[in-house]
């Protein structure tokens, strides 16, 4: 039962983080077209892909091979966008 409540909990969260999501990208996106600006996918990259990675190198004390899987990309990868964003690494 314990779990059931966890697992419920967990669902909300995600539930959540996606609405706000959603309504960030529809704001965005409503800005961007209603002020005939270009680049709105580069722009939210720009501003979400450094503290990102940043973040979870955090969290996992520096092991780049567990930031690369919670991230969902390969090794190679996550050394690159590093060393393009300019990244500070202990390692």
């Amino acid at each position: 039962m314990k779990e059931d409540t966890k697992e419920a909990t967990e669902k909300k969260k995600i539930q959540h983080i996606q609405l706000f999501f959603e309504q960030m990208i529809t704001e965005l996106d409503n800005f961007f077209i209603s002020n005939h600006k270009r680049n709105l996918y580069r722009f939210v990259i720009s501003k979400v892909e450094k503290p990102l990675i940043e973040n979870v190198l955090n969290k996992t004390m520096g092991n780049k091979r567990k930031t690369a899987q919670i991230l969902g990309i390969s090794r190679n990868t996550l050394y690159s966008k590093i060393k393009r964003l300019g990244i500070e690494t202990n390692r």
